[in-house]
Parts: C-alpha cells; sequence; structure tokens
C-alpha cells in the first residue's frame, strides 16, 4: 500500500512538471490581415505548428496598444492594410512600444524596395503570399527564433 501511494504522488509530480513545461513552451500570435479567408488559413497553419492564435485584426488603425497587451510571440501583418495605417507604419508603432516584438510580413509586393522598407521598419521577417507552404512554416520558425527571414519570389 506505500507502495502506491508514493507511485501516484510521483505520478501526480510528474503530471505537473509536464503541464508546466507546455504551458511554458507554448507561443502565441496575433494576425492582421483584412481578407477573411487568408487570415483563417493562417491561423490554421500557426494552430497546425502549436501556436495559439490570440486575436485577429482587420486593420492596424488604433490597434498597436492591444497587439503590446496581448504579448504576442509573433505577429503575422499584411503589408496592405483598409484603413488609414498601413503595415510597414504598424511595424514601426509596434517596435517603438516593443522593440522585441516579432513581426512577419506577408505580402503580394514582390520588390526589393517594400521589402527594404519592412527591414528598415523593424520586420524580421518578409514573405511573398505566393511563397509555398514550406517558405511560411521556415519563415514563422525562423522570425521565433529571433532571426531574419527576408524571401522574394524572384530570388527562388
Amino acid at each position: 500500500m506505500i507502495i502506491e501511494i508514493e507511485i501516484s504522488k510521483f505520478a501526480f509530480i510528474v503530471d505537473t512538471i509536464s503541464l508546466n513545461t507546455i504551458a511554458l513552451t507554448s507561443k502565441t500570435a496575433v494576425i492582421i490581415e483584412d481578407f477573411k479567408l487568408i487570415a483563417q488559413i493562417w491561423q490554421s497553419i500557426l494552430e497546425g505548428k502549436g501556436i495559439t492564435v490570440l486575436k485577429q485584426f482587420d486593420n492596424a488603425d488604433d490597434i498597436e496598444n492591444e497587439i503590446i497587451e496581448l504579448v504576442p510571440d509573433i505577429v503575422l501583418l499584411d503589408m496592405n492594410l483598409k484603413g488609414k495605417v498601413d503595415g510597414i507604419e504598424l511595424t514601426i508603432k509596434l517596435k517603438r512600444l516593443n522593440p522585441t516584438i516579432r513581426i512577419l510580413i506577408l505580402t503580394m509586393h514582390d520588390s526589393i524596395n517594400y521589402m527594404n522598407k519592412a527591414y528598415q521598419a523593424g520586420a524580421l521577417g518578409y514573405i511573398h503570399k505566393n511563397s509555398q507552404m514550406s517558405e511560411l512554416n521556415l519563415a514563422i520558425d525562423t522570425v521565433l527564433s529571433d532571426q531574419l527571414y527576408f524571401k522574394s519570389i524572384t530570388t527562388e
């Protein structure tokens, strides 16, 4: 009987450690995309990687404080959004409020000029929306590792 009690105590301790480890390693994201279908696809991709999506926004107007309060591990951000603020402007605002925020810009723009603007604004990643799924997964993983990922369709 004493052995059974010790085993159940041990099992409880192991379960607690496992749950705490999972809680510490789970990642979170915010999506900012004005097309609902695209935002839902991005959410499915993130959730498939075990990343919890905290919130989706369909524009960048006056949302920077709310995003900072959510403290996401990564922000997936469309370059062109409806409203007054575009992805570059929002990146600048977010980086001013939290210099360590990780931003991955997804866009239809395939120009070095836009890529440079994203980099100068403080984004850690830039990927074309016409990229392969494997490229998006690599970009997400790279940005979550605090490394730069800038890829143009013309460089593939």
